[in-house]
């Protein structure tokens, strides 16, 4: 600029920049004040995450909004990822064997259906797995207490089939309406 007698505004135009570029000077921010507030709640409270820092930040009326706190949080490498769910281990899967004779292999089910009235009923079905014809099929009363296999348990006996059963565990296997 000196050499060639312009002035500021006449350089920076013709450098086709803008004159703040100049005349801009870094503000060096000073963080010890966010770290400090940071490690103090996360040594008090070691389990929780940067929503409920910043929820105590903001009851706090600290000065500093999220984006600065977020930065620091970062820095301090606090932002580690989501724990995973804990999963059950794979069951083993027994295929099931063929009866070779009748009465040898029974399955049961519950099964549940509503009348035109709109009165619900669940059923009580036993099938033979030889010939898969049903075996013993009840009408269940709405209302069961503790013991609902016992009139199960007596009619299967009449039958004789009380050797194996499998049962299936969908939505109404279970004997509660």
């Amino acid at each position: 600029m000196s050499e060639h007698h312009l002035s500021q505004r006449r350089a920076c135009q013709a450098a086709g920049l803008a004159r703040s570029t100049l005349r801009y000077a870094r503000v060096v921010c000073d963080d010890s004040g966010v770290i400090d507030f940071i490690q103090r709640y996360v040594a008090l409270n070691p389990r929780h995450g940067f929503g409920l820092l910043y929820a105590s930040a903001r009851f706090q009326e600290q000065p500093w909004g999220k984006t600065v706190l977020w930065r620091v949080y970062c820095q301090l490498k606090l932002n580690l990822p989501r724990r995973g769910k804990k999963r059950l281990p794979q069951r083993i899967k027994h295929p099931l064997e063929a009866a070779s004779t009748p009465n040898q292999g029974w399955s049961c089910d519950f099964m549940s259906d509503a009348l035109w009235s709109g009165r619900q009923f669940r059923t009580f079905n036993v099938l033979t797995t030889s010939t898969e014809s049903a075996c013993v099929s009840k009408l269940m009363p709405a209302c069961l207490q503790l013991g609902w296999y016992e009139p199960w348990r007596s009619s299967l006996r009449s039958v004789g089939c009380l050797s194996a059963f499998a049962w299936t565990t969908g939505p109404s296997s279970s004997p509660r309406p």
